[in-house]
């Protein structure tokens, strides 16, 4: 008996989208959710849904693909985020730099008056040595505070990335259906879950991973990333503002021995020099300084296997984040620094000529 005719055929199934086919295990979860639709109201004020709509205008915007999109909001997200914070760093260190004649003048007058104290007190060189350093201590932060100097602020400007670079590269993971995440609910309803499958990587990706949601297995676009990542540790440890190393303690100041903090305080005060001497230099390469610099360089190697793991959309805008560090890392720590010492000396030969000038030994027609 044939069917009626008001009664319709099933429809055929519809095809797979392709970000359901590129990555099975996104599909399968995909497939396990009782409602895939897009929520009923998208846009969120979560990081990964403000960087989501940063990343939507840029696409939009370029009219390009998620490739030129991710290095123009990265640049963009760095030029109005994290440059400031720079330019600062640098203003607080051209400042230190200024007040370093002055600092200088005030731990000589600082080191007689408690050398003098000290030996009016009957106070042992230990005790010298301490005093000094709270005194000292003092008037540096006086002088900070009057010439809006914030150091420790100033140490932890560079932290300030941190929340940015972990936003942007959830949220490019999300982009990239990558398992154990969730979409990003302001890029659903428009592009899909998973945007970057299947995407355009760009000119010179495009030789080494088919799209920006597969990872890089030559290995060539992690140690890219991981040159500029030492690149950044270089430029960043180099600061031409700073004053050269000073010599090991032995060779300027007398070595005290450990039965000296105990003996006649009034000898040991008297006899002390202007400024106390300072300890030992440790040993070369293990400084505070250089333990510092080489867990960065570790870090730095360590980030390798660590990006071949990620998907290309999310090595790109790491990538991308390096290299805006490295030239501003460059104009900051060695075009700027280098302008000021080229004026400073200028400024010096000028009043070292002026001061020739005025000599009337010099000056024939004034005698």
């Amino acid at each position: 008996m044939p069917p009626p005719e008001h009664v319709l055929a099933p429809a055929p199934a519809p095809e797979p989208a392709p970000y359901l086919s590129a990555n099975p295990d996104f599909a399968r979860r995909f497939a396990s959710h009782v409602d895939p639709s897009p929520p009923a109201e998208p846009f969120g004020l979560a990081p990964v849904d403000l960087a989501g709509l940063a990343l939507d205008a840029a696409h939009r915007t370029l009219g390009g693909g998620w490739g030129a999109a991710i290095v123009a909001t990265t640049v963009l997200l760095r030029s109005t985020l994290t440059l400031p914070l720079a330019v600062y760093q640098h203003q607080t260190a051209l400042k230190m730099v200024q007040l370093r004649p002055l600092l200088r003048a005030w731990e000589r007058a600082i080191a007689h008056q408690v050398r003098a104290e000290s030996r009016q007190a009957n106070l042992s060189y230990d005790q010298f040595v301490a005093q000094y350093k709270r005194q000292y201590a003092r008037k540096i932060g006086e002088l900070y505070h009057d010439h809006g100097v914030r150091p420790l602020f100033t140490a932890l400007a560079p932290l300030a990335q941190a929340p940015l670079w972990i936003t942007m590269s959830l949220t490019l993971r999300r982009m990239a259906a990558v398992p154990g995440t969730e979409p990003v609910s302001v890029l659903v309803r428009d592009y899909g879950p998973a945007p970057l499958v299947d995407a355009d990587a760009g000119p010179l990706l495009d030789l080494i991973v088919p799209h920006l949601a597969a990872t890089d297995a030559t290995w060539i676009s992690a140690c890219a990333f991981g040159a500029m990542q030492l690149a950044n540790v270089e430029l960043a440890a180099l600061s031409m503002l700073s004053p050269p190393p000073s010599p090991p303690a032995s060779k300027t100041a007398p070595t005290v021995e450990p039965s000296a903090t105990v003996a006649g305080p009034a000898s040991d005060a008297s006899d002390a020099p202007a400024t106390p001497a300072t300890p030992a230099a440790p040993a070369v390469g293990w400084t505070r300084h250089a333990v510092i610099k080489h867990m960065m360089r570790a870090t730095a190697v360590l980030m390798v296997p660590i990006a071949h793991a990620m998907p290309a959309g999310v090595v790109l805008y790491w990538f991308t984040s390096a290299a805006f560090s490295v030239v501003q890392n460059v104009v900051f720590k060695i075009w700027l620094p280098r302008r000021y010492l080229a004026s400073q000396a200028e400024l010096e030969q000028a009043n070292a000529d002026a001061d020739r000038a005025a000599d009337p030994r010099r000056n024939k027609d004034s005698v």
